[in-house]
């Protein structure tokens, strides 16, 4: 059934569709989400951004340990019939999908934060095209899709209220305990692929989401404590702070091209660490001394 809804899609392909589908399915991508969760926790509500956020983490992180758990192939390794696209995004096992997993706990979650008609249609809609899109393009089965819609949106209907009710004292002990519990597992899934313990493509999306996670969540933490930005500020701060933030954020993830071949596991934990610090903490202390946050 499955090998024949991929058949199905791969016969009535066209480079049109190619093109929309590809397009569409950037939504759910790492550079495109991250670009659009910075704008809202920088310039437009950090509690909210903070919120929207944590649905996306947890969901993501739950994803990555199932994928690592089940290790299932992608269609386009096992038939020969399904020609993949875009596989450069196809890392690591196919179930649950992560581009599937991370557009509906996103979108989900802002839909639930900014409950306007028109971003609810929306979000709605991505919640749905992301997915299909990872199944046109042949590097999902339709039951990956399926599962990183349940673990998303789970997530959004579980959590979300309680995150958006974190604050003060409750916040800052909260980001430090899973702060560091992510800590823990992002370092240690590091340090077993940096010495060949563990299988890269297993290991390799894990590592650095728990970094990213951890690095966030103690940045929370420390922001709450050492610097309280506000979002009420001009427009033309809010400008500076998000092509600010964004400029140091392409720098960190340069490392990759300068950081030796040799220890690109421990490369992982040092630049997704460092980003999630970034967002939340490293840029607005600094933006402080600037006067833009």
């Amino acid at each position: 059934m499955q090998a024949s809804i991929l058949l199905f899609f791969q016969e009535h392909a066209n480079p049109f569709l190619d093109w929309v589908f590809e397009l569409i399915t950037m939504f759910g991508e790492e550079g495109v989400i991250l670009l659009i969760a910075l704008a809202i926790y920088w310039c437009v509500d950090k509690r909210r951004g903070f919120s929207i956020a944590s649905c996306l983490l947890f969901s993501l992180s739950c994803s990555m340990v199932v994928k690592a758990i089940v290790r299932l192939p992608r269609p386009f390794q096992v038939l020969s019939s399904i020609k993949g696209k875009r596989v450069e995004t196809a890392t690591g096992y196919s179930f649950p999908s992560g581009h599937s997993t991370a557009a509906s706990a996103f979108y989900g979650a802002t839909a639930f934060a900014f409950p306007r008609p028109l971003l609810i249609v929306s979000c709605s809609l991505l919640v749905i095209l992301v997915p299909l899109s990872r199944v046109y393009l042949g590097v999902h089965w339709p039951l990956d899709v399926i599962g990183g819609m349940i673990i998303g949106l789970g997530t959004v209907l579980c959590s979300y209220r309680t995150f958006s009710a974190l604050e003060g004292k409750i916040l800052e002990r909260f980001t430090l305990t899973i702060g560091l519990g992510t800590l823990a597992v992002g370092l240690a899934s590091g340090i077993l692929l940096q010495a060949g313990a563990a299988d890269p493509v297993a290991f390799g999306d894990l590592v650095s989401t728990f970094n990213l996670f951890s690095g966030f969540y103690l940045g929370v933490s420390l922001e709450s404590r050492h610097v309280g930005f506000s979002c009420d500020c001009k427009a033309t701060t809010k400008l500076l702070r998000y092509l600010g933030g964004v400029a140091g954020i392409l720098l960190i993830m340069a490392l990759k091209k300068i950081l030796p071949a040799e220890i690109y596991a421990l490369g992982k934990i040092l630049r997704y660490l460092l980003l999630g610090l970034w967002v939340t903490f490293l840029w607005p202390l600094w933006g402080r001394k600037l006067r833009i946050f």
